[in-house]
């Protein structure tokens, strides 16, 4: 995200929609790393070859949610067998969900030892399902959402959680 990107951040943090959020980020005492596959393409014989995409998640007790602006993706790629069978096969980066997961406990550090999360780098995203946090991403959604309407710069990351 460029400083133009930063700037309406932080204006629309100074709102009572953006209060809201950063009230909840200074909760989120829980890092987590998940993954998710992805279709990355097709082998010879046309069948999916899938991608995993790594990202961090900060959570509140209560369940709230938010997503680290970084992901990391691990793109499968193919290279020719070695095994005499002249066939391509299809390999993955092994370093990338331990580059995730370091990372992730660098976090857990810096919170653990007292630090605040940036806002800069940090979007709510869907609560736990069943916690009341959940309920709340979806209220702080629609409420991002009537901002836009109304007028007021929202930073694009945040409309994508009010739209999805």
């Amino acid at each position: 995200m460029g400083d133009s990107g930063n700037w309406i951040l932080v204006v629309f943090l100074e709102g009572a929609v953006g209060q809201k959020m950063l009230n909840k980020l200074e909760d989120a005492k829980f890092i987590t790393m998940h993954d998710d596959l992805f279709e990355a393409g097709r082998d010879e014989d046309g069948e999916v070859v899938h991608g995993n995409i790594y990202f961090i998640l900060a959570e509140t007790p209560d369940g709230f949610r938010f997503q680290l602006d970084r992901r990391f993706v691990n793109e499968p790629r193919t290279e020719y067998a070695d095994d005499d069978s002249g066939c391509w096969r299809y390999v993955t980066n092994t370093t990338v969900g331990p580059r995730a997961e370091a990372l992730m406990n660098r976090i857990q550090a810096h919170v653990d030892g007292g630090g605040k999360l940036d806002p800069i780098h940090w979007a709510p995203t869907q609560g736990c399902y069943g916690t009341l946090g959940r309920d709340e991403a979806e209220e702080l959604a629609l409420e991002i959402q009537e901002a836009h309407e109304a007028g007021e710069s929202v930073p694009s990351r945040l409309l994508a959680l009010a739209f999805a």
